[in-house]
């Protein structure tokens, strides 16, 4: 691969991991329930917490880090919609792994995690509308950040292939940058 395109498999692996997340989501959600169901549901929630804990690694390191200055080719409407939509990510990113553990609560007295791992579910009145519409939201939220997810992805190969400034690789860290 040439060398220009180095960052590409970091990039992947994230989307890539984002989406694997999802997918188990999906298929968990959509089988009868039972041990696959189960095993499922264990790693997508157990995945979830592991990302949640990373999502607030990085929103601590991008509080008290210094962001790159924007480039001085974009225009102020660039500018603004990329600040928005990185706060709307991390948002996507710092709420969503709550919301599912809330409706996860719902459910049962504790949520499993790596089908080893348990977490005290919060206590809560049986409500079976309060379930569904947790249920219901943690689904729109994940898959409105997906589609983020994939916008910001498409935004950043068409600054990298098309404009091609250096905007990709000023997203990534400074060690990792050549």
């Amino acid at each position: 691969m040439p060398e220009r395109f180095g960052w590409l498999p970091q990039l992947l692996h994230w989307s890539l991991a984002l989406v694997v997340m999802m997918l188990i989501g999906v298929i968990a959600a959509s089988l009868v329930p039972g041990s696959s169901q189960s095993r499922l549901r264990d790693l997508h929630q157990g995945l979830g917490l592991a990302l949640w804990g990373l999502a607030l690694l990085f929103v601590l390191w991008r509080m008290f880090g210094r962001a790159p200055r924007p480039e001085p080719t974009r225009f102020g409407w660039q500018v603004a919609a990329s600040r928005v939509v990185g706060v709307a990510l991390h948002a996507f990113l710092l709420v969503l792994p709550p919301l599912g553990y809330l409706a996860a609560s719902t459910t049962g007295p504790q949520v499993r995690l790596f089908g080893t791992f348990f977490i005290p579910a919060i206590a809560m009145p049986p409500r079976a509308e309060l379930a569904v519409w947790l249920a219901t939201s943690h689904r729109i939220l994940a898959w409105s950040f997906l589609a983020g997810v994939f916008i910001h992805v498409g935004v950043a190969l068409y600054h990298h292939l098309i404009v091609r400034d250096r905007m990709l690789e000023r997203m990534l860290p400074p060690w990792s940058r050549r």
